[in-house]
């Protein structure tokens, strides 16, 4: 039961609605069965890292490698430094947040991520990486670690990995200015995000799509994917912190008509 209402939070953090997630997840941090309250803990902390909250993210993760390591489950710790490394990396702590990505796939190799596959769960980490490096400015470290997840999660059986990895490599894409190869990602990633109703990942599809439209001179095109964006961040995402972040982006975009991203 515990395990259920889990999944459901986790569902409506990945459609956008983190404030109705947070209070599934909260009471269940004191379950008695140690699973589902590590579970419980990583879920939540990773809302708070979707609403920007990522010094109290970390500190969920932490308790969570705790009760892991008190009860003897180390194949759950791999994915949980991943998460770390994530909300890290986004409070600029990059050399740390790299430490912990190369410690979660040592884990991950050593006892064996639990429930995803390993192929998926590895794939995934070095997706993250990838990013990581972009935001480093180390292209060449990003396109191989990029390389590497896509490869492993053609291996493995998750699609929502795969679309946040696809999306992630599309917008690695637009910084090297491969601009082409990205909308051909994008234009995939699109539809599937809506079947998979991971909103969050759709509104990062639509401002990509944009910025491709936009360097690419269709202006009509880039106009209508960040209005979409703009429908989209209004009327679903719950969460002041993740409704300012796009909003910010895509004004940005939307008052620069003729500079190119």
């Amino acid at each position: 039961m515990s395990q259920a209402k889990i999944n459901q939070a986790n569902q409506l953090r990945d459609s956008g609605k983190s404030e109705a997630a947070i209070k599934i997840l909260k009471p269940l941090l004191k379950s008695k069965n140690y699973k589902a309250a590590v579970n419980a803990t990583i879920s939540l902390g990773i809302c708070y890292s979707n609403q920007r909250k990522f010094e109290k993210a970390i500190g969920l993760f932490k308790k969570a490698i705790l009760i892991c390591e008190k009860n003897k489950w180390p194949s759950r710790i791999g994915s949980i430094y991943r998460d770390m490394g994530i909300a890290t990396k986004s409070i600029g702590k990059y050399k740390e947040a790299e430490k912990l990505m190369f410690k979660s796939i040592d884990f991950m190799k050593k006892y064996y991520d639990e429930g995803q596959g390993l192929n998926a769960s590895i794939g995934i980490t070095y997706s993250k990486l990838g990013t990581l490096y972009q935001k480093m400015r180390k292209y060449a470290k990003a396109k191989t670690a990029f390389e590497t997840a896509r490869k492993m999660l053609k291996k493995g059986n998750h699609e929502y990995w795969n679309l946040m990895a696809e999306i992630d490599y599309a917008g690695f894409l637009v910084t090297q200015k491969q601009f082409k190869k990205a909308k051909e990602i994008l234009q995939k990633a699109i539809p599937e995000a809506i079947k998979q109703e991971k909103e969050y990942f759709l509104m990062k599809s639509l401002i990509l799509s944009g910025d491709c439209e936009k360097t690419l001179k269709n202006s009509d095109g880039a106009q209508m994917f960040y209005s979409m964006a703009k429908i989209t961040v209004e009327k679903i995402f719950d969460s002041q912190e993740v409704r300012e972040k796009f909003e910010k982006e895509i004004k940005k975009r939307l008052t620069k008509k003729t500079k190119n991203i």
